[in-house]
């Protein structure tokens, strides 16, 4: 009350670091709130010296107190926000969920919004002296086990990360960097386009070149990617994957992400594209040496090699999830089957038509019977890999909102149709540093919007889009909101969709600017 603390911050001793940060991060916006600097300490003090309420942060003050929470949550990073004699209880049962835990108890309880990653304006406020915290009731829990993103272009963006933490993302690949690692309790998920990881032409192409790709064109073996029939390949493949999933935590690595080179090339040797016995006793013959002609055998042929690596790392690290890329013509089913245990990271790029949902009849037939296919055959194994969020085509594009409604629809679709396990969408840095032909800062300034409340219906799907949109607006444009409103809505009337009629093409459902 006016800047006199009426409260402390009490985290376990020893307690994981997100926990920590969480109530680090608690204390800290209190202060820059209401000018109160809250205790925060791991021993609460004796009665006669407490303040009138303490704020417990972390899993271990909730056993035996709130075990009924604990058990809904389970494994997931659902959080809770409990009262309780007078104190308010903030956890998960993962550490990162009291970080989620913290930030929508601020928010809930002042006008704060983490709008962009910018330290130096991304978050908003208003100042209020007397503040008092009146919501202490909550529990949640997220549509998907996966729901984070790729950080893209600069690794160690700090700030990026912990934006993405604060609004309930699971993982902000590369953003902690080496001097945060694993200080936000993100999920510890490794990969991507990995071929080098297992064999890099700088140390196997001059004496094994075989290993590599043969081209027709230049009759050679070239280091463009991989030859997956290459005698050896295999043995030194997973040995180098064993010995780098090893070198980044071992165990404690949740998933691994298996993809070719960002690249169409496919090695055109005899065994390469060879007929392929499949285990019904059909041939999958190779009907081109271009895979965009032949998703289908490229696709077997991929699907094959990396279900084989698979198995083997199983063998090593019995609780690994794989995740196969399914990316260019890997996002074709395949002939043959997968392993049980793996994943498709299912990636919808190019030719999407993005005026309709992935299942709406009149997406790109491709790209719907895709998806249709790989979930008739694999369900319950789609991972979207999505571009929601990230530099398109080297420029930052002003856009409306008006594609919010469709990507809540996908979402929406990914869980109670596809039953898919979750959404790691590209982020570009809300940094200085130029990308391409622009900084990378200026996509958050064209799109800023949109990324929050995409964030927000990863978490919930079933979120009111309007309403997410409007609470952006409010908090982070104050008394310049209607201005705002008016832009997006302008955009959203802009944008193409031929089943909406244009005066329909509002995004807020409020009146013509």
């Amino acid at each position: 009350l006016n800047g006199e603390p009426k409260a402390q911050v009490v985290v376990a001793e020893g307690c994981h670091s997100a926990e920590a940060f969480a109530a680090n991060d608690l204390a800290h916006w209190v202060e820059e709130i209401s000018g109160a600097k809250l205790a925060v300490v791991t021993n609460a003090p004796a009665a006669n010296h407490q303040p009138p309420a303490t704020i417990f942060v972390g899993t271990a003050f909730a056993k035996g107190v709130f075990d009924d929470d604990l058990a809904a949550i389970g494994e997931s990073d659902g959080f809770a926000i409990r009262e309780k004699d007078g104190n308010v209880y903030l956890f998960g049962t993962k550490p990162r969920a009291s970080i989620y835990a913290t930030s929508t108890f601020l928010e809930e309880n002042t006008d704060i919004i983490w709008a962009r990653p910018s330290e130096a304006f991304g978050t908003v406020f208003s100042k209020n002296p007397t503040l008092d915290f009146k919501m202490t009731d909550r529990r949640e829990l997220p549509a998907f086990r996966y729901h984070g993103w790729n950080v893209v272009a600069i690794r160690g963006d700090w700030p990026t990360a912990k934006w993405v933490v604060r609004n309930r993302g699971n993982l902000a690949s590369l953003a902690e960097g080496k001097h945060h690692a694993g200080e936000l309790g993100f999920r510890k998920d490794t990969g991507g386009h990995i071929y080098w990881w297992m064999a890099h032409p700088k140390d196997y192409f001059a004496t094994h070149p075989e290993f590599y790709s043969y081209s027709k064109l230049k009759n050679a073996r070239v280091p463009e990617t991989l030859c997956l029939t290459a005698p050896g390949l295999m043995d030194v493949a997973v040995s180098n994957l064993v010995r780098r999933i090893e070198e980044q935590g071992g165990d404690a690595i949740e998933a691994l992400t298996i993809g070719f080179r960002d690249s169409w090339l496919c090695c055109q040797c005899e065994h390469c594209t060879a007929p392929i016995e499949l285990k019904d006793g059909s041939r999958l013959e190779c009907k081109s040496l271009d895979p965009q002609r032949d998703c289908k055998y490229y696709s077997t042929r991929f699907w094959l090699f990396i279900g084989e690596i698979a198995k083997r790392l199983r063998e090593r690290f019995p609780k690994l999830v794989v995740i196969g890329s399914g990316y260019m013509y890997a996002a074709e089913p395949p002939a043959c089957e997968i392993p049980d245990f793996m994943y498709v990271d299912f990636c919808p790029i190019g030719d999407v038509n993005g005026a309709y949902t992935l299942l709406d009849e009149r997406q790109n037939p491709t790209w719907r019977n895709r998806i249709l296919e790989w979930n008739r055959r694999f369900p319950g194994k789609i991972y979207y890999y999505e571009y929601w969020c990230s530099y398109d085509a080297g420029f930052s594009n002003i856009r409306g909102l008006g594609r919010l409604s469709r990507i809540r629809q996908n979402l929406i679709d990914l869980k109670e149709i596809l039953k898919g396990v979750g959404v790691d969408a590209e982020l570009t840095p809300d940094s200085p540093r130029t990308f391409s032909n622009h900084s990378m800062e200026s996509e958050w300034d064209a799109c800023v919007a949109d990324r929050w409340v995409i964030e927000r219906l990863i978490w919930d799907p079933t979120a009111d889009v309007k309403a997410l949109t409007k609470r952006f607006l409010e908090r982070a444009y104050r008394e310049a909101a209607p201005q705002m409103t008016a832009f997006y809505v302008q955009l959203a009337k802009n944008e193409w969709d031929p089943s909406v009629p244009p005066k329909a093409r509002n995004a807020f459902n409020c009146k013509e600017p």
